[in-house]
C-alpha cells in the first residue's frame, strides 16, 4: 500500500511538472534539486558515516551541512535560479537564511528526541511547503474549489521542500548512542506545527536585512 502511495505521488508529480513546464515555466533547476536530494537520501548512511568522522562538534555538521546544502544550493535551484526576494542568489539565500535555520533548528530538536523513518522525515518537510508557500497558496486553492489544480501544486511543492531539507536532516544529524521511541500523534503534530512555528519566527532576519540590500 505505501508503495502504491509513493507511485502515485511520483506520478502526480510527473503530472504537475508537465502542467507547469507547458505554461512556460522554468522548472529545470527543481527537476535538479529534486534528483539530487533523492540520490543523497539513497547514499544517506554512507555520507552521514563520512560527515561523522570528521573532528567537529555534531551540532556545528549539520548546522554547516544546512546551511550549505539548504540555503545555498537548493534555495538557489528551488526558485530556478531566479530570486524571490533578491535578483543576487547569494544575497537571496542570505536572506532566507533565517527562516531556513528556524526548520533545520526544529528537526534537530526533533530528531534528537525521536527516531524517524526516512519516508516520515520526507514527508513532513514536504508537508511544511504545502502549508506556507505562497502565503497558504494550496488552502486558498482549496477554499476557492480548485480542487485538481491544489492537489497537482501541493505535490510539486511538496517535493521541492522535502529535497530543500531532507538531505541534511537524514545525512547530518547524527544517530544517537540510545535507542530513541518512535514518534506518536504528538511528536507528529510537533513535526507539522514545530517547523512552521520556528520558520516564521526566523523570517525576522528578512524584514531586519532586506531593507539593507533594497535600499
Amino acid at each position: 500500500m505505501i508503495r502504491l502511495l509513493w507511485l502515485l505521488y511520483g506520478l502526480m508529480y510527473l503530472i504537475a511538472a508537465g502542467l507547469f513546464a507547458a505554461s512556460g515555466s522554468l522548472i529545470a533547476p527543481q527537476h535538479i534539486l529534486v534528483a539530487v536530494s533523492l540520490l543523497i537520501c539513497w547514499k544517506r548512511r554512507t555520507l552521514r558515516a563520512w560527515l561523522h568522522r570528521m573532528p567537529a562538534p555534531a551540532w556545528l555538521k549539520y548546522a554547516l551541512l544546512g546551511t550549505f546544502y539548504s540555503v545555498l544550493i537548493g534555495e538557489s535551484l528551488g526558485v530556478n535560479l531566479q530570486g524571490d526576494l533578491h535578483a543576487n542568489l547569494l544575497i537571496n539565500s542570505f536572506l532566507w537564511l533565517g527562516s531556513y535555520a528556524g526548520i533545520l533548528a526544529a528537526w534537530w530538536l526533533l530528531a534528537r528526541r525521536y527516531t524517524w523513518t526516512p519516508g516520515q522525515v520526507f514527508a513532513l518537510c514536504g508537508l511544511l511547503g504545502v502549508q506556507i508557500e505562497q502565503d497558504f497558496l494550496i488552502t486558498r486553492m482549496l477554499l476557492g474549489g480548485q480542487v485538481i489544480e491544489a492537489l497537482l501544486a501541493a505535490v510539486f511543492i511538496h517535493a521541492i521542500y522535502a529535497a530543500l531539507f531532507t538531505p541534511a536532516v537524514l545525512v547530518g544529524i547524527e544517530p544517537p548512542a540510545r535507542e530513541l521511541p518512535a514518534p506518536g500523534l504528538i511528536a507528529k503534530g510537533l513535526a507539522i506545527f514545530g517547523p512552521m512555528i520556528l520558520f516564521y519566527i526566523g523570517s525576522l532576519w528578512i524584514f531586519a536585512w532586506l531593507p539593507a540590500f533594497t535600499g
